[in-house]
């Protein structure tokens, strides 16, 4: 009875040791679409090895109890293992998208952006100098040189500024661009523009004579 008794205490022990080799992650269900919340019946709870390369970088159960609850920050495939970087916070109105603007250097501080800089974007139309939208984040510039004759490469360089965006802000700045040419300005570590400070109704404006007639 003692052996049998101490055969039982080392299995058990044995058992708790092999849990103790495993963590639990999340993988997905069914195809997951950007924006849509996480919600349990979305995932299933799969055991790895605790030493599988890149454990640390996946999702659990408790990341999936945030206060606001999460989102997909982007598609997640049937059957894929969920990341961190899968999820958003589900508090945000919509998943930020990201859209490049085709510009002239001139009008991006001369090309001098980097990524993680902070950004506004005016336009103008019709006499009225609008801010289309304030801080987003830039992910990423390139240029692309036109070689062409004996101009400057790049005075003739188209460059892109791509930049973190809601869903409205992302309209906007299209039609904005469709408009016109726009600007960016570099406003990291800046004060957001006030709402109400946001548009400038020139002497030229068309049907428009001040920022107060604009606004009602």
């Amino acid at each position: 009875m003692v052996a049998a008794g101490l055969l039982a205490f080392v299995l058990v022990v044995t058992l708790l040791q092999d849990r103790n080799l495993t963590t639990e992650i999340l993988v997905a269900e069914r195809e997951i679409q950007p924006g849509t919340p996480l919600t349990p019946d979305l995932v299933s709870v799969t055991e790895v090895p605790a030493d599988t390369e890149l454990v640390e970088s996946l999702a659990t159960l408790n990341d999936l109890r945030a206060a606001d609850g999460v989102r997909a920050a982007h598609r997640i495939g049937a059957g894929d293992p969920i990341t961190n970087t899968a999820l958003a916070p589900g508090s945000t109105p919509s998943v930020l998208r990201a859209m490049s603007l085709p510009i002239e250097r001139v009008n991006a501080v001369g090309g001098d952006l980097t990524a993680g800089d902070r950004v506004d974007v005016i336009s103008v139309v019709a006499g009225v100098a609008t801010y289309i939208a304030v801080d987003l984040e830039v992910l990423a510039t390139q240029s692309t040189e036109a070689r062409t004759g004996a101009l400057s490469a790049s005075a003739l360089s188209t460059y892109f500024v791509t930049v973190s965006v809601d869903d409205q802000t992302a309209l906007e700045l299209a039609l904005a661009m469709e408009q016109g040419a726009v600007t960016v300005l570099r406003s990291t570590g800046a004060e957001p523009v006030a709402a109400n400070e946001r548009q400038l109704v020139g002497p030229n404006a068309v049907g428009r004579t001040s920022v107060e007639d604009s606004n009602g």
